[in-house]
């Protein structure tokens, strides 16, 4: 069994391959949107187990020289997609773990290059904005355009994550 770290790389590493014929010296962003902050979510807690298996897994390919990265990459997160903020549950998280989240929520908010930007709408399809969310939440997916990047241009790519789960078969 393949684990979440490893298939949210095998997800980047197969973005990377798509956009191989692009110049490799800038930096990409992949935006996770997720209810990674309401404490209680399964979504939420799925897409923290992600994006820490994807930072520690770019973290260690762009330090390995036999290997090099095919891009740079910059992890952002909008925290509170599709729920609130349970700051009690946010308080409990470790040091680090609170720095990496604050850290990837900024890079959220200081999102610019849209055409260089792949977004995961990490949540239940009701609250992805397409064409409109059925309900407003904590952080929009897709996020909005950054300002002053034109009518014309749009994020990469937008994807959408989402399961299910029962306890039986119908």
């Amino acid at each position: 069994m393949i684990s979440k770290a490893k298939t949210a790389y095998l997800f980047i590493v197969l973005c990377a391959k798509v956009l191989s014929q692009e110049e490799s010296s800038k930096q990409w962003t992949v935006s996770w949107n997720a209810p990674i902050l309401s404490g209680t979510s399964g979504y939420g807690s799925e897409a923290l187990s992600f994006l820490l298996g994807l930072n520690r897994t770019l973290s260690s390919s762009s330090t390995n020289t036999t290997t090099p990265p095919l891009h740079e990459w910059k992890i952002a997160a909008g925290l509170a997609h599709g729920d609130s903020i349970d700051w009690d549950y946010f308080n409990s998280l470790s040091p680090n773990l609170r720095d990496f989240l604050v850290e990837a929520g900024a890079n959220q908010i200081r999102l610019s290059d849209p055409e260089r930007t792949i977004v995961v709408c990490h949540s239940e399809p009701g609250a992805w904005s397409v064409p409109t969310p059925m309900y407003q939440s904590g952080s929009p997916c897709p996020p909005p355009l950054p300002p002053g990047s034109g009518s014309k241009k749009k994020w990469h790519a937008v994807i959408g994550r989402t399961m299910f789960e029962t306890d039986r078969l119908p």
